[in-house]
């Protein structure tokens, strides 16, 4: 009798995690939530983990080399332009190749390298080793004329062969629909969406990773150089900012770029440069977005920059009360705030949005307002509170 232990893993190792045992491959014997160390009980046993989706990117590439040493020589090269940092701070892993001889390129997979050098360390002071680390979305069922779509707590997973991609639900239904449609599109297959409760969706997703015989630490090749080990807060704390930017479609640009289909690229992007300088007005020419973003932060020394932190409060509370619509946002990096031009149909609303944000974690201070056609025109300040 063969048992496995399969941990979805949150955003940090310190975050309690939800686990599944999984017996000879074929069922789910047990379950439960729990902080890593109290998983000692399962030391020396197969372990899988499997990561959030949206901290694991996958890129589709045209590499065919003739070996899989010169695969994973050339394969951080060939995202340097999709991932849009430094190679040294990823750690990158090549999905392995597949049987159909229609089966050209390969899909490249990219994680912050500190993050899975923090998981790994945590799991070894637990007495625990991953044989296996998976990102979520590789847990779906590999059809290849379908895009798997699932839906857990906080993300929404998609999958279409070796691509995937979790996409934080915070985000909105535009980010995610906007994705699948270009999915569809490209690949020209059916969506093909799970109608299951969570706990059964999970286990199912439990067997599967628990039957892996590939994950992002075999056969890697590390990007460039070898940075310092160990679990830099900073990182983990600027991969958080990260998911609060898609809302102004940031992320959605770096999910989409591996499809090559320009005419949606490009007016993401268009839209992204348009948010980015009025963000950071002092930023005098935009040539790639999210290179400069991250160069920004790394140059302030935050790891959650409040540009990031306060458009996440401002986006989530547009989301949940549509009669107030975001017109503009610029932030003002010498007071830390963001100021707001809002468009709403009456005060009422507009109270909605404000203690939607100030729930969240942010402070807001009202300016004027117009009559604007049907509607108010006014312009809010929103810090932290």
């Amino acid at each position: 009798m063969t048992d496995s232990l399969v941990i979805f893993a949150g955003a940090t190792p310190q975050e309690a995690v939800e686990w599944r045992q999984v017996r000879n491959g074929s069922g789910v014997c047990a379950n439960g939530h729990a902080c890593l160390g109290d998983l000692g009980d399962f030391s020396g046993a197969s372990c899988t983990l499997v990561l959030p989706g949206d901290l694991v990117t996958a890129h589709e590439t045209a590499l065919a080399p003739r070996s899989e040493r010169q695969l994973l020589a050339a394969a951080p090269f060939a995202i340097e332009d999709q991932v849009g940092t430094e190679l040294e701070q990823l750690h990158v892993a090549v999905a392995p190749g597949r049987k159909a001889p229609d089966s050209a390129g390969r899909v490249v997979y990219a994680v912050d390298k500190d993050l899975i050098s923090a998981w790994t360390q945590a799991l070894a002071q637990a007495g625990l080793e991953a044989d296996v680390i998976l990102p979520d979305y590789l847990a779906l069922p590999d059809e290849a004329d379908g895009l798997q779509i699932a839906e857990l707590a906080t993300r929404t997973l998609l999958r279409h062969g070796d691509w995937g991609a979790g996409v934080d639900t915070a985000l909105g239904p535009q980010v995610l629909n906007g994705l699948i449609e270009l999915r569809l599109t490209q690949a020209g297959s059916e969506a093909v969406r799970a109608d299951m409760p969570l706990e059964e969706q999970l286990d199912q997703m439990a067997v599967r990773a628990a039957g892996a015989k590939w994950g992002l630490t075999r056969g890697r090749q590390a990007s460039r150089a070898d940075g310092p080990a160990g679990l830099r807060g900073a990182r983990l704390g600027m991969a958080a900012g990260l998911a609060a930017a898609a809302t102004l479609g940031w992320v959605a640009l770096n999910l989409v770029e591996g499809y090559r289909l320009k005419a949606g690229a490009e007016a993401i992007e268009t839209q992204t440069t348009e948010v980015f300088r009025s963000a950071f007005p002092q930023v005098e020419r935009v040539a790639n977005p999210r290179a400069q973003l991250r160069t920004l932060v790394r140059d302030t020394g935050t790891g959650a920059p409040d540009f990031l932190l306060l458009s996440a409060y401002v986006a989530r509370a547009a989301e949940a009360v549509p009669a107030v619509e975001v017109a503009s946002i610029r932030f003002d990096g010498q007071s830390d705030e963001l100021n707001v031009s809002v468009l709403f149909k009456d005060y009422d609303a507009l109270g909605q949005f404000r203690g939607r944000i100030e729930a969240a974690g942010g402070a807001v201070e009202e300016g004027g307002s117009r009559q604007q056609g049907d509607r108010r025109a006014g312009d809010i300040v929103v810090r932290r509170s």
